[in-house]
This record gives C-alpha cells, sequence and structure tokens, in this order.
C-alpha cells in the first residue's frame, strides 16, 4: 500500500482530528521548549543590569521560528500530496529549524544564568577531582603528548561531536522512527536545559583558568586547539564588568558543571541501538568524545560524571514517564505510512527494529 492509499483510508468524522494530529504533534511540544527559553532570556535581560542583549542575539531565533510556521503551513496546504521523500525532506527542514532555534536561544540562557553572579563552585570540583585521584594536567599531557592524537581528540570534541549529535537526529528521520526521534530530540533538549540551568546554579571556571598549567594553554594556542579561549574569556568577564553587552559573535557557549558534551556522547551511544554496525561506531565516537571532553573543553573529571548523572535521570524520565504517555498521543503511523518505497525492503527492516 502506498501512503497515498493509506492515508486516503483516513476519511470520516476523525480525518481532520488526524491531519491536526500529524501536522501540530509532537512539533508544538518542541517549540514550546524553544519558546518558552526564548521567553526566561528576555526576562533575564529586561531585569539584570548588568547584562545586555543585543537584537542580533534573538534575531536568528525569531527567523527559525518562522521557517517552523512556514514549514507547518506548507504541509497542511500540501497534506494530501506527502510522500515518502517529501514527508522525510519537511521533518529535516522541521529538525534543522528546531536545533538551530533551541541552541541559540539556550546560548543565551547560559550567558543570561551566568550573569546572576551566583557563588563560585570550581573550589568544590577541584576538591572532587583530587579526591578521585583525577589530575587534570597529567590526563591533558597523556591526550596531548602524540600529535596524531591531540588532533583526533581535538576534532571528537568540535567536529565529529557536532556531526554525531546531527545523524543521530537525521538517521530516524530517513527510517521514519518516529519513537527514536523524539526520544533523541527529549534527550537532548531537557539534559541540555538540565546542564545549562545547574551550571548557573553551581557556577565554576573551566579547568583552563584554574588548575591548568600555563605551558598547557600555550601549547593549545600554538597549536590552534585552544577553541574555547573565548569561552574561558567572557566566564571571568560576566562576572567582573559593571555591564556586558553581549553580540553574538560573543555566543560561543560556556563550560559548566555538569559536562553537556558527556551528555551528547551518551545520546549518540543510546540512540543508534540496533543499527547494526552504525552502533558500534556511534559507540566509539561517544568514547572517544568523553576522552576529548576535560582535555579541549576544560571540564573537571567531576563534569563529567555529574553529565552522566543527568542523561540517566533524563533518560529515566524518558523511558518511564513520558514515552507511555506520548506513545498513546502519537498519530497512528504503521509500517506503510510514509514507508520506504518497497524496492527498498532493507531501510524498512531498519526503520522498525527496537
Amino acid at each position: 500500500m502506498t501512503a497515498t492509499a493509506f492515508r486516503n483510508t483516513r476519511k470520516g468524522p476523525d480525518a481532520y482530528h488526524w491531519r491536526f494530529l500529524n501536522l501540530a504533534f509532537p512539533h508544538w511540544g518542541f517549540w514550546a521548549i524553544t519558546i518558552g527559553i526564548l521567553l526566561v532570556d528576555a526576562l533575564l535581560d529586561l531585569t539584570l543590569p548588568n547584562i545586555e542583549f543585543s537584537p542580533e542575539c534573538y534575531r536568528p531565533v525569531l527567523i527559525y521560528i518562522f521557517v517552523a510556521i512556514g514549514a507547518m503551513v506548507w504541509r497542511s496546504i500540501r497534506f494530501e500530496s506527502f510522500d515518502w521523500f517529501t514527508h522525510r525532506a519537511w521533518c529535516l527542514v522541521m529538525l534543522i529549524a528546531w536545533v538551530a532555534a533551541t541552541s541559540k536561544a539556550v546560548g543565551i540562557l547560559g550567558f543570561g544564568l551566568t550573569a546572576l553572579r551566583l557563588p563560585i563552585f570550581s573550589d568544590h570540583l577541584i576538591a572532587s577531582d583530587k579526591a578521585l585521584g583525577f589530575d587534570w594536567n597529567s590526563y591533558t599531557r597523556v591526550i596531548l603528548s602524540n600529535p596524531s592524537s591531540e588532533g583526533f581528540f581535538f576534532h571528537a570534541y568540535n567536529d565529529i561531536a557536532d556531526g554525531a549529535i546531527k545523524a543521530i537526529f537525521a538517521i530516524p528521520i530517513l527510517l521514519n522512527n518516529r519513537a527514536r526521534i523524539l526520544e533523541a530530540t527529549f534527550l537532548a533538549s531537557a539534559t541540555g536545559l538540565a546542564c545549562s540551568v545547574i551550571g548557573a546554579l553551581a557556577p565554576a571556571y573551566p579547568a583552563f583558568n584554574t588548575v591548568a598549567d600555563p605551558a598547557i594553554t600555550q601549547h593549545l594556542l600554538a597549536d590552534g586547539h585552544f577553541s574555547l579561549s573565548g569561552v574561558a574569556y567572557f566566564s571571568l568577564v560576566l562576572r567582573i564588568a559593571p555591564h556586558t553587552l553581549v553580540t553574538p559573535d560573543m555566543l560561543v557557549g560556556l563550560v559548566n558543571f555538569p559536562s553537556y558534551h558527556c551528555c551528547v556522547a551518551l545520546i549518540i551511544i543510546v540512540c543508534s541501538r540496533g543499527l547494526g554496525a552504525v552502533s558500534y561506531l556511534a559507540a566509539a565516537i561517544g568514547i572517544a568524545i568523553i576522552l576529548s571532553t576535560p582535555a579541549f573543553g576544560g571540564h573537571y573529571f567531576t563534569d563529567l560524571l555529574g553529565g552522566a548523572a543527568i542523561f540517566t535521570m533524563c533518560a529515566f524520565a524518558w523511558h518511564k514517564l513520558f514515552s507511555p504517555r506520548i506513545a498513546t498521543a502519537l498519530p497512528g503511523t504503521t509500517k506503510e505510512d510514509f514507508a520506504w518505497p518497497s524496492s527498498w525492503p532493507l531501510l524498512n527492516k531498519l526503520a522498525y527494529r527496537s
């Protein structure tokens, strides 16, 4: 049965209700999160005297919101003509817009919360690492001891992490695995929001600002591998400057406890399960990201433990609280709805593996 023929069976008094669910759910929930974060950003901007965000910081988020609205209107108009290709193209557009808008909104939130200037938590993290027997400088020297390993872990922290998390979203869209899309989206947004809020309530300077041997930071700068030099600088500026005007080029992220990179690595590992060789590759990538995070992210070992704890709690909440309820609210989709062409049976088989 083709997707069009399958949808033609959705007639009767519930047809418009089913159509609305396919159009609006779960996208309204995702965008509600983004808009909520944006409202908190604006509230901090208006109430904190020591920080101000330029209008250009908000503009990309608003543009992506309007892109999403346009995409939803377009789908509503062309709803009955959607096929497997158009459906996936639409989902990818919505995904790109949501990820871009949410990441920028969370970036603004991190700066706004840091400007609250709560007591610094760095000494506790340093003491915790010492109690655990972790020495940041010794570990980083091992990572930097070989040019090949230094280059590999630098790219693992920066480029590979970014590409892998995008693939974790794109693959289930291509396979039409809606449950996996929802799982990855929930985990990415919940852990990101949790790390930003906890990082503001327990702010800490990155290891680059506290325990790092100056020779290490000089080495990273000389090799062009100190990608977070701006982060280390703005972590100080937001706490000591009487007033900071934040522009888009300053929103380079912040190093927080817990580590969001650790959460991303675990999301890549968990949300790639059931995909054969891809699962093993994702596991290797996730481990490499975790190993690279202290040296190139300026994180303490305790940050990694905190990130793992946040991920574990969010994963538990998803599987025990949210997933059972969301599953009943999802529109009724089966293998026939937006399935790959019958000439590609392997992709259809992969799409419904648990």
